[in-house]
């Protein structure tokens, strides 16, 4: 079904019910409408259109976004479920906790997850794509619930902080499950002025066992080569003390990256 608008003339009636079928929206609108994905339901937005979604999301099925444009989700605490996968364009947050707690998030090579500054947690994360944090101010922080794990296929993640001493404000990825594969760390410095650290400023948080490895993107520099941040790393990961008896871990955890800002 294609759709211009959720006002007078609209094709749609009361809140939208998703048993295999997909929405496509051709212009920028917002609607109230609750949805209830019962099976497969795809969502596609039109490029350079907006689709921003105020009534909750809930349901057991398996949610997709399509399309070039971009998906807003403004309604907090939903009670959806089912796996979620952002398979092209944009997902986007407008307050903590949109993103359902409960759903297995998917960002295909051609999708972003949107963050926009707001905390979110999710059951899984397997990132194929972007995952935005920040959207100004850094700080942001983005949990993967301890039943899941974060997976890496090459995706990115964009990532604001203040490059300044062990305290810097930054956002941060939590994972309190486990991480597979590889990724990469954009990091994009706002308002630091660079200074010397002594623990290095920790933008990835991990508590189960870190087999993920994460190339910092851009000029960042250690000892010569760039900068490759292995989850295990003081910069990356906070290693709990239980974890010192595993040899590989305890000497990767001995290491200490210092932090500076670009020139």
């Amino acid at each position: 079904m294609n759709i211009a608008s959720d006002g007078e003339g609209s094709r749609l009636a009361g809140g939208l019910s998703f048993n295999g079928g997909t929405l496509n929206t051709t212009a920028s609108f917002a609607s109230d409408r609750t949805v209830d994905v019962l099976g497969q339901g795809t969502i596609s937005t039109d490029a350079d259109t907006t689709l921003t979604l105020n009534g909750a999301l809930t349901g057991l099925g398996a949610f997709s976004k399509a399309g070039d444009g971009t998906l807003v989700l403004t309604s907090a605490g939903s009670t959806f479920s089912g796996p979620t996968s952002v398979q092209q364009g944009t997902l986007a947050a407008a307050a903590a906790d949109t993103f359902s707690s409960g759903s297995a998030f998917t960002v295909a090579s051609s999708g972003t997850l949107d963050l926009a500054g707001f905390d979110q947690t999710v059951a899984s994360l397997n990132n194929n794509g972007a995952v935005r944090l920040g959207a100004a101010a850094p700080g942001t922080v983005l949990t993967v619930k301890v039943s899941g794990d974060y997976v890496g296929n090459g995706g990115k993640i964009l990532i604001n902080a203040a490059l300044d001493g062990d305290a810097s404000a930054t956002d941060r990825l939590v994972v309190h499950g486990n991480t597979f594969g590889t990724g990469v760390l954009a990091v994009t410095n706002v308002g630091g002025a660079g200074a010397q650290t002594s623990e290095g400023i920790k933008i990835v948080d991990i508590d189960g066992s870190s087999a993920g490895t994460f190339a910092l993107a851009g000029d960042y520099v250690f000892e010569g080569d760039q900068a490759v941040v292995d989850c295990a790393a003081i910069l990356a990961e906070n290693l709990k003390e239980e974890k010192a008896a595993d040899d590989k871990l305890s000497e990767i955890a001995e290491r200490k990256v210092n932090a500076m800002a670009p020139e």
